[in-house]
């Protein structure tokens, strides 16, 4: 199983790829997508999108994991975030990629147990 986890945001987006196979992972890559702050948002969003479809379907993940909000301190922060999440989210439909979200503390207590 190929999973594919998504830190989203307008500024830079993050990503890792992994593989689990008989309770095994590996790394397959990871990286960065980083969006101009001279651009506009919509055309922030939509490097996202164009960068996310391509790692799409590049690696044909069988799953796609993305960071789910579940507060936030600042409106104009989370926003954006939300915005670039739905793209996201939009992506993985159009490639019919199952989908799943994690709040930040479950990701930590999944990887390093507290």
């Amino acid at each position: 199983m190929i999973i594919f986890g998504i830190d989203p945001g307008t500024a830079t987006t993050g990503f890792g790829i992994i593989k689990k196979e008989r309770g095994n992972f590996e790394m397959l890559d990871y990286g960065v997508i980083i969006t101009s702050p001279k651009d506009t948002p919509s055309k922030r969003l939509e490097k996202i999108f164009k960068e996310i479809s391509l790692l799409l379907k590049k690696i044909r993940p069988d799953l796609i994991v993305v960071e789910k909000l579940y507060f936030f301190k600042n409106l104009k922060t989370a926003m954006p975030v939300s915005q670039a999440k739905g793209v996201i989210m939009l992506s993985a439909a159009k490639n019919k990629i199952p989908l799943c979200e994690f709040t930040p503390l479950q990701v930590k207590m999944t990887v390093v147990g507290y």
